[in-house]
C-alpha cells in the first residue's frame, strides 16, 4: 500500500470515530461522493483525483461495514477498487461480498484476483477460507498453507486449519498446526488454550498443563482459559490449585446461559461428562473452603446429564453452607425448579433481596413458574407489582404480561399494557416491536404496519421488523417491491437467517417468479429443514410449476414439521385438498 493510502487510512479512522454517532455528517459525505462521481468520466480523472475519490468511496464502505450493510459496503469498495486497484481494496471487496451471503460469487472473484496478487497473504487466506466454507476442503487447505508461507505470523490460516482437522477428527494434525501457531505468535492466548484442550481431548493431561497455564497467564479474565487451566490441574492431580480457579468461575454471573453452555461444550470437547463429574466431586471433597465453585460446575454438568435430583441435592447442600449468598440462593432455586419442587423454588427465589443483581432474574423465574402451573392471575399480580414499583427495569414484565393476556384470549389487554409500556419507555424499540406483533395477532393490520414503520424509523437495522413488515406485505399480496427491499435489508444484517430467506422466497412466489422463489426457499430449507411453513411454501411452488409429486412430498413433510397451532390446521387442510384433486402416488 502506498504512503498516501496509509495516511488516508489514519484519517479515515479518525473520521469514523467522529461519525459513529453523527449520521447526518456521514450521510452528507455519501451524498457528495455520489454527486461528484458522475461529474466527469473516471477515465479522464488525474491519478491524484482517482486516489482521493477512491479514498472517499473506501471511507463510505467502511462505515457501511460498521453498520453491517454488506451489500452497500461491497458496492463502495468495488467503486474504490476500480479507481485505485490494489490488493487491500480487492480483499475488502471480496470480504464484504462473502459477508452479504454471496459465497459462490466471492469464491470465484477471489480465485481471479489471486492471479493478480499471488503474494498477498490476506487474499490467499480469504480464498482458502471460502473454499473450506464451500466444502472444497483439500483445495482450501492448500491455499491456507500457501498463505502461511507468505506470512507465518498471521493467525487466521492456523485457526481455520485447526478447525478443518478437528472436523475431520484428526486431533494430532490439529495439534501440530496449533504448536506452529504459538511458535510464531507466543503471546496469543487462544493458541495456547487450543493446545491444552487438544492434549486433554487426546488423553495427554501432563502435556496440557504448561499450555493451559500459559493461556491463563496471558488472559486470566477469560472464563474458557480459567476452565481449561482448572481441568488441566485436576487431571494432573492438582485439585487444591484447581479449587481457586473454580471459585473465580463461580463469581461470574450464573444467570448467563451462554457462558454455562460454553462451559458444558468445553467439557464435551475435552472428554466425557461422566469423567468430569467424578473429577469435580473429588475437587469438592478436597477443598478447604467448601468448594462452592466446583459444586456449581458439578450441578451444571449433572443438569446436562439429566441427573436433576443429584444436582438439586448438591445445590441445596451448598445453600445451607452459604445461606447469605445471592448467587448460591439463585442456583438453589434453579435446582429445585428442575426437579419440579415449584413451591420450594418460589420460596427460595423470594429470599433474594431487591437490591441484589439476581433479584430481577429470580422474579422472572417466579412468574414463569406460576405461569407453567396455570396460575396466570398470580403471574399478572407480580408483573403489575413490578411495573408499578419500578425497582427493576420493567420492560421484561410488560412483554410477559402481554404474552399472558394473549394466552388468555385477551388481545386488547395485551395491546393496552404494551401501549402503557411505550408511553413510559418511548425509546424501547423492543416494546414497540412487540406492540406491532400483537396488533397483527388481533388482525389490526394497519396499526401493525404503522407500528413496524415506527420501529424501523427508530432503528433502521432492526432486522426482525424489516422482515416482519416485508412478510406481512407478501401475505397481503401488496407493496411487493417494498417487501423485497425490506427483506433484502434484513438479510444483509443476518445473511443466513432461514426465516428471512423464507420471507424473500414468498415475495418471489407472490410475484409469480417461481424459479427464483424455488431457489431461495431451498436455501431456507437447508437452514431450517424441519420448519413447517417453509416446507409448505416449497409445496406451493412445486404445485405452481406442475410437479405434483414433489408438492405432495413437501406438504406431507410440512404436516410433520414444526408448526404453530394457527398454521397447522391450514397446512393439514391444504394436504387433504391436494390429495383429493391430484392423481399422485400415495
Amino acid at each position: 500500500m502506498s504512503y498516501g493510502w496509509s495516511s488516508f487510512l489514519f484519517l479515515v479512522m479518525i473520521y469514523l470515530t467522529s461519525c459513529s454517532t453523527v449520521s447526518p455528517k456521514r450521510d452528507k459525505v455519501e451524498k457528495i461522493a455520489i454527486d461528484k462521481r458522475d461529474e466527469l468520466p473516471t477515465s479522464l480523472w488525474s491519478p491524484s483525483k482517482r486516489e482521493i475519490y477512491a479514498g472517499y468511496y473506501f471511507m463510505i464502505g467502511e462505515y457501511k461495514s460498521l453498520e453491517r450493510s454488506w451489500v452497500d459496503a461491497n458496492r463502495w469498495y468495488e467503486a474504490a477498487y476500480h479507481l485505485d486497484s490494489n490488493s487491500f481494496l480487492a480483499w475488502k471487496s471480496i470480504s464484504s461480498l462473502a459477508q452479504s451471503g454471496r459465497l459462490t460469487d466471492a469464491m470465484y472473484r477471489a480465485k481471479k484476483i489471486i492471479l493478480l496478487y499471488p503474494r498477498d497473504m490476506r487474499l490467499r487466506t480469504l480464498y482458502g477460507q471460502l473454499l473450506v466454507r464451500m466444502g472444497m476442503i483439500e483445495e482450501g487447505v492448500r491455499e491456507l498453507e500457501k498463505s502461511l508461507v507468505l506470512d507465518p505470523t498471521q493467525t487466521e490460516p492456523y485457526l481455520t486449519l485447526i478447525q478443518v482437522h478437528e472436523y475431520q477428527q484428526k486431533p494430532r494434525k490439529a495439534l501440530v498446526v496449533a504448536k506452529d501457531l504459538v511458535e510464531k505468535n507466543p503471546s496469543y492466548s487462544d493458541g495456547w488454550s487450543i493446545i491444552a484442550r487438544l492434549y486433554l481431548a487426546t488423553k495427554q493431561p501432563s502435556n496440557a498443563l504448561y499450555p493451559a497455564k500459559m493461556a491463563y497467564d496471558l488472559m486470566s479474565n477469560d472464563p474458557e482459559k480459567v476452565l481449561v487451566y482448572a481441568l488441566a490441574l485436576e487431571m494432573n492431580g492438582k485439585s487444591r490449585k484447581a479449587v481457586g480457579l473454580y471459585e473465580a468461575l463461580f463469581r461470574l454471573n450464573p444467570t448467563n446461559n451462554e457462558l454455562i453452555a460454553r462451559m458444558v461444550r468445553l467439557y464435551n470437547q475435552i472428554g466425557d461428562l461422566e469423567g468430569a463429574v467424578e473429577l469435580l466431586k473429588e475437587v469438592s471433597k478436597r477443598s478447604d473452603t467448601g468448594g462452592a465453585g466446583a459444586k456449581v460446575q458439578l450441578a451444571i454438568l449433572l443438569w446436562e446429564l439429566k441427573r436433576f435430583d443429584q444436582a438439586e441435592k448438591t445445590l441445596s447442600d451448598l445453600h445451607k453452607q452459604y445461606p447469605d449468598s445471592d448467587r448460591v440462593t439463585y442456583m438453589a432455586g434453579l435446582g429445585q425448579e428442575k426437579v419440579k419442587a415449584f413451591e420450594d423454588a418460589i420460596a427460595t427465589y423470594n429470599k433474594i433481596d431487591s437490591a441484589s443483581p439476581f433479584y430481577r432474574h429470580a422474579q422472572l423465574r417466579v412468574i414463569g413458574i406460576y405461569r407453567s402451573l396455570g396460575k396466570q392471575e398470580k403471574s399478572l399480580e407480580i408483573i403489575n407489582f413490578h411495573i408499578a414499583n419500578k425497582r427493576v427495569d420493567p420492560e421484561d414484565f410488560y412483554s410477559l404480561g402481554a404474552s399472558i393476556y394473549s394466552d388468555q384470549g385477551k388481545p386488547d389487554n395485551a395491546i393496552s399494557l404494551l401501549k402503557q409500556g411505550m408511553d413510559e419507555n418511548p425509546d424501547s424499540v423492543g416494546l414497540i416491536f412487540l406492540l406491532a406483533v400483537y396488533y397483527e395477532k388481533a388482525d389490526k393490520k394497519e396499526d401493525c404496519v404503522a407500528t413496524l414503520r415506527l420501529v424501523i424509523e427508530k432503528d433502521p437495522r432492526h432486522s426482525s421488523a424489516l422482515n416482519y413488515l416485508g412478510y406481512l406485505f407478501a401475505e397481503q399480496g401488496k407493496n411487493l417491491e417494498e417487501a423485497e427491499n425490506l427483506i433484502t435489508k434484513a438479510l444483509e444484517i443476518k445473511p443466513r437467517d432461514g426465516f428471512y430467506l423464507d420471507s424473500l422466497g414468498w415475495v418471489y412466489y407472490k410475484r409469480k417468479n417461481y424459479r427464483k422463489a424455488l431457489e431461495i426457499l431451498l436455501q431456507a430449507e437447508a437452514v431450517l429443514p424441519t420448519e413447517g411453513v417453509i416446507l409448505e411454501h416449497l409445496g406451493d411452488v412445486y404445485k405452481q410449476i406442475r410437479q405434483p409429486q414433489k408438492a405432495l412430498d413437501y406438504y406431507r413433510r410440512a404436516v410433520k414439521g414444526r408448526l404453530d397451532d394457527r398454521d397447522r390446521g391450514r397446512v393439514e387442510e391444504k394436504l387433504r385438498d391436494f390429495k383429493n384433486t391430484n392423481a399422485v402416488s400415495s
